[in-house]
């Protein structure tokens, strides 16, 4: 038995909280402490009693890649909170979002990857780049009279939820449909109501039922579609009925919010450093690296999480078999000992790569087209007004654990 939770001799460290006021108006300074006083730190999670969290670089992406850490719990599914029980309605839940990749390990993850990867892709993904600069321009030209927009519900969510349908051959009379199912399915957990659970399950259904539908129409689904691609690896047998939904769905779960996130998060941290709005707008070359360094300095996902499948000590740390490791994604993006001058804005920093998409066997397959809508929406968007301004009085960031992301971000012209 390894000893767990040993603490340094010195003053204890109060718990992380993630959802506690301050760290979501700003988790930043939370970060630096901790990767100062206790990087591997016992604190409070989301829906139980305790869990480590991860503040260093180096540690992330050490344990990003490490075999005793798992997307799933030993001998369970995603999410499953120990020592309380499980309501069959989210049991139900559980099991279809454990068949997607991001929840899978070894053989069954290597196979979804295979046949993810490739229509993912760079390459696959390039050809999106006109749609999206359609939606963008249709979304502002639709706004323009206005003089102000909420730039998270009015232009960042609905260009990624099309962006994103289309790729799976949703047709546009069911895209408020999908978003109120996004909607739902995004907001349950272990601790919602039962009402909600069944909610969350009709969502699952009835969004199987569309994509059933579609290809299953006459002349199968459109060419080029990520749902395409789907089909034919499930008619191949390459995936399982449960994996072809549930890894749809995932593309829609997991890129929609966190997209749009990004963007709104960008627009919010590029009006607030106006030196380097200028330089992007006399430098539109900077684009890619300004991702990047946009993704570092305000990343959507903040947190990924892993079960212990063994005991080891870590950094002097006892990590229980069956404990929960948080990794911070977002301190390891701001860590001195990686980054210099971390607190600093710098579109001319020229990053390879960033914490923000996690790292390893599971590093997040959505990357190269999550860059792509992101980088091509600014781009679109400051392209189309040379001067912006910041309406919202007071930021309001969701309390949605792991992630960083206002309720909305009002500009005017």
């Amino acid at each position: 038995m390894v000893k767990s939770r040993a603490m340094p001799p010195t003053a204890p460290v109060p718990p992380f909280d993630p959802l506690s006021p301050e760290v979501l108006a700003d988790p930043y300074p939370a970060y630096a402490r901790l990767r100062m006083s206790d990087p591997v730190h016992w604190g409070i999670p989301h829906t139980r009693a305790g869990a480590w969290y991860v503040f260093r670089h180096a540690d992330i992406a050490s344990l990003l890649r490490d075999p005793r850490l798992s997307r799933r719990r030993p001998a369970t599914g995603r999410g499953v909170p120990s020592g309380r029980p499980i309501s069959e309605p989210y049991r139900g839940f559980l099991r279809m979002m454990a068949q997607q990749v991001g929840f899978q390990n070894t053989v069954g993850h290597a196979r979804l990857r295979a046949v993810m990867g490739p229509l993912l892709s760079p390459r696959a993904v390039a050809g999106v780049v006109p749609r999206v600069e359609w939606v963008a321009r249709k979304l502002l030209q639709d706004i323009e009279d206005q003089h102000s927009m909420d730039v998270l519900n009015e232009y960042a969510l609905p260009l990624v939820l099309r962006v994103l349908a289309e790729l799976q051959g949703v047709p546009e009379s069911s895209f408020e449909e999908l978003r109120a199912w996004i909607g739902v399915i995004s907001s349950v957990s272990s601790s919602s109501p039962k009402e909600e659970l069944l909610r969350a399950n009709r969502a699952v259904a009835e969004y199987g039922q569309l994509v059933e539908g579609l290809a299953g129409e006459a002349g199968g689904s459109p060419q080029g579609t990520v749902l395409a691609g789907m089909l034919a690896a499930r008619e191949l047998g390459q995936v399982s009925q449960t994996e072809f939904v549930a890894n749809l769905l995932a593309l829609l779960d997991a890129g929609t919010q966190t997209t749009a996130d990004f963007i709104t998060n960008s627009v919010l941290v590029l009006l607030s450093h106006q030196d380097q709005l200028k330089l992007l707008r006399e430098d539109p070359q900077l684009l890619g690296y300004a991702v990047q360094e946009l993704l570092r300095f305000e990343s959507p996902v903040q947190i990924v999480g892993r079960w212990a499948t063994e005991s080891f000590v870590f950094q002097g740390k006892g990590i229980e078999r069956g404990q929960v490791v948080y990794l911070v994604l977002g301190s390891a993006n701001r860590d001195p000992s990686w980054v210099s001058d971390p607190d600093r804005l710098d579109l001319k920093r020229k990053l390879d790569r960033t914490a923000a998409f996690g790292g390893g066997t599971h590093y997040c397959l959505g990357a190269p087209l999550a860059r792509l809508i992101g980088g091509k929406a600014l781009e679109i968007l400051l392209q189309w007004k040379g001067s912006l301004s910041l309406q919202t009085s007071r930021l309001i960031w969701r309390p949605a654990f792991g992630f960083r992301g206002l309720t909305e971000l009002r500009v005017s012209w």
